[in-house]
């Protein structure tokens, strides 16, 4: 059995091996990059005036993107005026990556990883695999906090402390909420203990019987309470003085600031909590937790002490995680319970102007811009919006569009303020700042150049770009309409017994259209039995009988179409409409995919040729693949006809009534 000793509070192997010397040599990273990789000195750039540097992270991993903090803090220590960059993935987990970074004194730029490249910088250092070759059964390697700034050419070990600012706002908010907790006592009255539910790795996890068991010892003191951290909607924990608490990682940070101990396995929160400088009790089984919480002066861990101990996911236990099973509940309250009375050993942290104003304080706002208008797509950011709403509920949204295109927007109840995006706005007046202009064009080209399946509708491709696909409540678009507009529509239209469909001409583009001959065909057959009523931008036809609905602003064309029984549109910001609206609706669709257009759109029949192209993804400058031609009509949408389209239409009609 390895001989092992009890080191301030962690059980640790004697004669752990360390690393002295200090690397100057950038490792190349993840080998997947195809771009060749700058190796250069950190040091040999001192006497740059302005130098540009970019740390790379590709992967996932909260809690070592964390761990990289104190080398950006060292790094702009070294260098005030260098322009520091960093690269992460900006969609993963929600935004999470880019909630630890956003708000980081020492970053400059935060960017995709996907939109840099080595060559384009001074330095450039990738940390996306960096320590794991070192990660091996029975071994102690170096903190990662300082694995990643060796790797930069750095030693961090006067100030290893990671960066985490929970905002002014933030804070405000999470006091207002653990004062509720605390009812019928005052918060100065109350033990407050974080308890995370599980890591995001089963085999770093404390069985949940423990975790329930742990807080039935709590508590008993009826002056405990316990927020339990858990975003597993089937975890259904009903006890008296306990908090299940599960919003975004900014509101999850502000959290953990209040409470007095946080009790977590090796995970992200750990690592919130240690750049907080909370009193910590971590449990530990497959990892040794001086490779991880070394640097958190308030950290207790609790490690079972076995053979194995470290294995580092290679076990002999069949993976039953047997080092952590045998943590046993009673232990880890009697290490709260030690926490609790033992006084804060805060590391003094040395605050260093960075070149940015130290008193500046951000507005409590977020700004949301799209640079690109498109009515229906305007309509599809909304949900993603509402639940950037919904993950910030202190923040105030503000969303950046052209102006013309504010009417589709101006009514909705999560946004506070619609500005014009083509009016100069100043990124640092908002405290997050999020451009949605193109992650669409990006998405469907990329996927088509590559061969692949467009699998994710528009909405679900904005809702990434804000960081909030996972807290999608529906994939239907959003529309608000103006009560005066649809008190506007209902006189306009005269009043019937027929069923009323609205027929919708054109969409943005001519690709898309259904020849003109064939509307004048078909409003032929349908005026008899149904109102028609034709919407479009302008009035360019001779349709009789019909009621005309053109030629008005769009959202007095939205209020029309919302009193329509049935509407027939090609594929245009009117299927969007009718997807929100949930009205029944017949749409043409030639060279686009109807699949992740119409995506979960239960109101929505496709009609489509049968030409064998189909989806060619053509667009204005991309060819038809049978007439060679850019101009004019698809010729899979010459070939539709117009007795399927009312075979359609009367089909949902004989439903209706």
């Amino acid at each position: 059995m390895r001989h092992q000793q009890l080191v301030q509070g962690i059980i640790v192997s004697k004669g752990r091996t360390s690393e002295n010397q200090r690397s100057k040599v950038i490792s190349t990273g993840s080998q997947r990059r195809i771009e060749p990789l700058i190796h250069s000195r950190l040091d040999g750039l001192l006497n740059n005036r302005n130098p540009k540097i970019c740390v790379y992270r590709r992967l996932g991993g909260i809690g070592d993107v964390i761990m990289t903090t104190p080398m950006l803090k060292h790094i702009k220590r070294l260098m005030p005026n260098c322009h520091l960059v960093y690269a992460t993935d900006l969609v993963y987990s929600n935004g999470a990556l880019a909630d630890i970074i956003r708000h980081n004194p020492y970053v400059d730029e935060l960017v995709s990883f996907h939109d840099v490249s080595a060559k384009d910088f001074d330095f450039f250092t990738d940390v996306t695999a960096t320590g794991l070759d070192k990660e091996k059964p029975g071994g102690i390697p170096l903190n990662r906090i300082d694995l990643f700034a060796r790797q930069a050419g750095l030693d961090v070990s006067s100030d290893p402390l990671p960066d985490y600012i929970v905002s002014k706002d933030e804070r405000d908010w999470a006091e207002k909420k653990i004062k509720e907790y605390c009812l019928p006592k005052e918060r100065n009255e109350i033990f407050l203990v974080g308890v995370q539910l599980k890591s995001n790795d089963k085999r770093r996890t404390w069985p949940e019987g423990h975790v329930i068991e742990l807080l039935k010892l709590l508590t008993k003191d009826r002056n405990t309470r316990v927020v339990l951290f858990s975003w597993d909607p089937s975890v259904k924990i009903s006890m008296p003085q306990v908090f299940k608490f599960g919003e975004s990682l900014v509101y999850t940070a502000a959290i953990i600031e209040q409470c007095d101990v946080m009790v977590a396995p090796d995970s992200a929160l750990l690592h919130i909590a240690g750049a907080l400088q909370k009193k910590i009790v971590g449990i530990f089984g497959p990892i040794p937790p001086e490779s991880r919480i070394n640097h958190y002066s308030n950290a207790t861990a609790l490690v079972a002490g076995m053979p194995c101990q470290h294995c580092w996911y290679r076990p002999t236990c069949g993976n039953n995680q047997t080092c952590l099973s045998n943590i046993k509940p009673k232990e880890v309250l009697k290490a709260i319970i030690e926490k609790k009375d033992e006084s804060e050993q805060i590391r003094k942290v040395l605050s260093v102007h960075t070149g940015k104003s130290t008193g500046f304080q951000p507005d409590n706002i977020i700004l949301v811009k799209r640079h690109h208008g498109g009515f229906g797509d305007i309509m599809m950011t909304l949900p993603g919006i509402e639940a950037l709403k919904k993950k910030y509920p202190s923040k105030q949204v503000y969303y950046a569009i052209p102006k013309e295109f504010h009417s589709v927007a101006e009514n909705s109840p999560f946004i506070d303020k619609i500005l014009d995006v083509n009016i100069p706005l100043q990124n640092s007046k908002f405290s997050i700042v999020i451009d949605i202009s193109n992650p669409c064009a990006q998405y469907e080209s990329n996927r088509i150049r590559m061969g692949k399946k467009v699998e994710l509708n528009r909405v679900e491709i904005f809702a990434e770009a804000l960081g909030t696909r996972g807290l999608l409540e529906t994939l239907r678009p959003k529309y608000y309409p103006n009560e005066e507009d649809i008190k506007w529509a209902k006189k306009f239209i005269p009043k019937t017994k027929k069923l009323k469909i609205g027929i919708v001409l054109r969409p943005a583009s001519k690709y898309r259209e259904w020849p003109r001959e064939k509307f004048e065909q078909l409003v032929t057959i349908l005026k008899d039995d149904f109102q028609c009523i034709i919407l479009d931008k302008v009035r360019d036809f001779d349709f009789p009988g019909i009621i005309d609905g053109c030629g008005f602003p769009y959202n007095k064309a939205a209020a029309l179409a919302s009193q329509c029984d049935i509407i027939f549109t090609p594929n245009s910001s009117f299927l969007v409409l009718s997807a929100a609206y949930n009205i029944p609706t017949i749409v043409t669709f030639g060279p686009l995919d109807p699949d992740p257009i119409c995506k979960m759109h239960d109101n929505i029949t496709i009609v489509k040729s049968t030409c064998p192209y189909m989806p060619c993804w053509r667009n204005d400058v991309i060819p038809c693949r049978i007439t060679k031609s850019t101009k004019g009509y698809s010729e899979c949408m010459k070939t539709l006809g117009v007795e399927t389209v009312y075979n359609a239409i009367q089909r949902i009609a004989d439903k209706i009534k």
